[in-house]
């Protein structure tokens, strides 16, 4: 027996192939690093038989192996007993690749240039070794640590798989998608398409590396992969099926000579292996990932239901709450928000909707007071959108993934491990996907109850399902209609326009341009153009005067359709604005790229002082105490330091937090962001711009969002044709979902 370590050289058989899957036959030669076990005097090696693992050249492995051949030309080869992969961390090339997916290239050389062997320093969490570096204090010596034995459980994946242009993020969602680094990288290489389950890999990147690795049934496998890439695509867009005639043709225009009999083969293929499901007579093909979801979805909310503990039968205890709210406030409250507290003391699911000032979380409040005795979290998708309840009901507020301690792609919170809480309230419940209404149901205890406020009129949620809005039609569970404004809101301007838009009443003729104050608060302002030339001058007048009037930047807020393309995208407005509030006098910025082209490329110069938004959930960043503490897409701050290789930020309800000079490409600037990642958030002072250049977007609950952000004072500044327009253009209907009809075979009608 020969047990020895070696790196691949040459695979012989399979022929003219780059990589050998998993037991698959081979012959290769081997370069011999050290003998372990017996002896054995040349530099290389030739092995035959089945290895367990997948092999390229470069791979390093710990081989067992017998003597089996011996040929007086083409000499000795042993047959495999036994193979596992190593990752050689002696090798300064292997340390650099491995050092360069947790910090910047500078730093990784300066690193290198410092300590002769930084994988043992980083092993026994040497701290002051590291501080040695440049660039390297404290904190960040305690977050490279931290860093690297998050990442160093997928060292093996990543020595496998980072040659394809994989990043570091995506081979640690693949290995925790599959369990572990050696059924990954099989997963990978044995069917790249498999690669299209993970969220940020595209149908393109799969097939490059299928065509690189000369993939055995190419062809099958292709048009397989490419059926759930569709799905898949389509399923993140709120699509949980497509219509078999549907589907059939987005193949047909990608997949080169593909038959309707081909291609119902592959359907039956993938269906037999549980890949996907047909439902509705055969004419609806989902994934079976949303499909179980939105199945789960209704489960859940059914067991929530059913096993409720926390009731309250006493209507003088209801009455009581009631007239306090009415006290305190000074107001009466409407028969629906009474309704609202009474259903919450009786039910265990409760759905709460109305538009913008129908007394949303005045109910909530007197929820609240009802149920003060018990353990009570108040929570929504954003940090912004939980504050503004936790404003009125006092309780502290959370968003939905710090309540549930989500940490690299866990929740602590689950299942198997449930809060401890007897009343959930989520507001903002129109912006969670399935994805995350799932595990948040699923962290609720039995016996707990869950009530949920939305204001369906807003854009629909981006990502998959449409939770909400399917709770509410499918009159299951206990559901209450905010329709009356209150007095107060009725005085100012923004919710009487708010509901004249919601309701699809133009707010002047086609002929009309000035502007306009509305409300007896004076709160709503209209500046309307019938062409665009002087829009823009407008804009950052607007901005000037209600920085003037309120001079915290963090809530003047301009919001526009687009991002990018256009005189008014946030791109165009957020330079004007910059050279206004923060304008350049330094050399100390970083750039960030928002869009590149072939002729131009889009830049922003980010400097201390700017207001800036995280664009992607990022859960490895740390506060500057050095605590574990992850940012989410929306999530808005100031930039209070910019260093060699990280800046500072100090985010609206997170804390001040260091972002790494690889992650400061997700950061943007803020002073104008899209109403898309607005959804959520209130601002003291709004300012909105809206023109033909996003005729697309353009309708009445994009226009509807973006006012109803405005907590004070509300400026609508836009070209004629558009808001008109945008009033009479409902947005398009795209999801296609099935939890109303799971919800309506599973439940029944078990409140009516």
């Amino acid at each position: 027996m020969l047990k020895c370590e070696v790196s691949v050289d040459k695979i012989f058989f399979p022929k003219n192939v780059e990589y050998v899957n998993s037991n698959m036959f081979t012959i290769f030669s081997a370069r011999v690093i050290s003998v372990l076990v017996g002896e054995y005097s040349s530099n290389i090696i030739k092995l035959k038989g089945k290895v367990n693992k997948i092999i390229k050249q470069g791979t390093t492995l710990v081989v067992k192996a017998i003597l089996a051949d011996s040929h007086p030309i083409y000499g000795n080869t042993y047959e495999i007993a036994e193979v596992e992969t190593t990752v050689d961390f002696n090798d300064v090339s292997d340390q650099k690749t491995f050092l360069s997916t947790i910090v910047s290239e500078n730093t990784v050389d300066e690193i290198l240039k410092t300590i002769p062997n930084i994988i043992e320093v980083l092993n026994n969490k040497d701290i002051n070794t590291l501080k040695n570096v440049k660039g390297i204090g404290e904190i960040k010596a305690i977050r490279l640590i931290e860093k690297y034995n998050e990442i160093k459980d997928y060292e093996k994946a990543i020595s496998a798989l980072s040659s394809f242009g994989l990043s570091n993020n995506i081979i640690s969602k693949i290995v925790d998608f599959y369990g572990n680094n050696d059924v990954a990288v099989n997963a990978v290489l044995s069917n790249p398409y498999n690669l299209t389950k993970i969220n940020g890999v595209g149908f393109k990147t799969a097939d490059d590396i299928a065509r690189k690795i000369k993939l055995a049934g190419y062809e099958t496998k292709r048009i397989e992969g490419f059926i759930c890439y569709t799905l898949e695509t389509e399923g993140e867009k709120g699509k949980s099926y497509l219509q078999y005639r549907d589907l059939f043709q987005k193949i047909r225009k990608s997949i080169e000579g593909i038959t309707e009999d081909n291609f119902l083969a592959h359907i039956d293929a993938l269906e037999k292996r549980k890949e996907i499901i047909r439902h509705g007579d055969g004419n609806k093909i989902s994934l079976t990932k949303y499909y179980d979801m939105e199945a789960k979805i209704a489960a859940e909310l059914i067991r929530i239901y059913n096993n409720c503990k926390i009731k309250i039968e006493d209507q003088k205890a209801i009455d009581s709450v009631i007239h306090q709210i009415e006290a305190e406030k000074g107001i009466e409250l409407t028969e629906k928000q009474k309704d609202a507290i009474l259903l919450s003391a009786k039910y265990g699911v409760v759905a709460i909707t109305g538009l913008a000032g129908t007394g949303k979380t005045t109910s909530a409040y007197g929820i609240c007071l009802l149920h003060r005795d018990k353990k009570i979290i108040s929570i929504a998708l954003s940090g912004k959108a939980s504050v503004r309840i936790s404003e009125t009901t006092g309780i502290e507020p959370s968003t939905i993934h710090k309540i549930l301690k989500y940490n690299s792609g866990k929740y602590f919170y689950n299942k198997n491990n449930p809060l401890d809480v007897d009343v959930v309230i989520v507001d903002e419940s129109t912006m969670i996907n399935g994805d995350l209404f799932l595990a948040l149901l699923e962290a609720i205890p039995s016996g707990a109850k869950l009530i949920m406020y939305g204001d369906i009129q807003q854009l629909t949620p981006i990502g998959n399902c449409n939770v909400f809005a399917d709770i509410l039609k499918s009159n299951v569970f206990p559901c209450v209609r905010l329709t009356e404004p209150h007095r107060q809101a009725l005085k100012g301007g923004i919710i009487p326009v708010s509901l004249q838009i919601a309701n699809q009443q133009q707010l002047f003729n086609s002929s009309y341009s000035g502007t306009r104050i509305y409300g007896e608060l004076e709160d709503m302002e209209i500046t309307i153009f019938k062409t665009p030339e002087r829009m823009i001058e407008c804009i950052t007048n607007t901005f000037k005067r209600e920085y003037e009037k309120n001079p915290n930047i963090l809530e003047v807020q301009v919001l526009t359709p687009t991002k990018v393309h256009g005189n008014i995208s946030c791109y165009s407005i957020n330079n004007l604005i910059q050279n206004i509030y923060n304008p350049e006098n330094n050399d100390n910025y970083f750039e960030v790229t928002v869009e590149e082209k072939k002729n131009s490329v889009k830049k922003y110069k980010i400097k201390i002082g700017d207001k800036v938004i995280n664009t992607r959930n990022n859960y490895n960043t740390y506060s500057v105490d050095g605590v574990k503490t992850p940012i989410f897409n929306g999530n808005i701050g100031i930039v209070t330091a910019i260093e060699s290789s990280s800046c500072i930020v100090d985010f609206v309800g997170i804390g001040k937090v260091v972002i790494e000079e690889e992650d400061t490409k997700n950061l943007e600037l803020a002073y104008a962001i899209s109403v898309h990642k607005s959804q959520g958030s209130g601002f003291d002072n709004v300012i909105i711009a809206i023109d033909n250049g996003s005729y697309v977007l353009n309708n009445v609950e994009l226009l509807y969002t973006a006012i109803t952000r405005a907590k004070k004072f509300c400026s609508l500044i836009a070209l004629n044709q558009s808001i008109r327009l945008a009033i009479k253009t409902k947005e398009t209907a795209v999801k296609q979902t099935l939890l109303k009809d799971f919800l309506i075979k599973s439940g029944g009608a078990l409140y009516l």
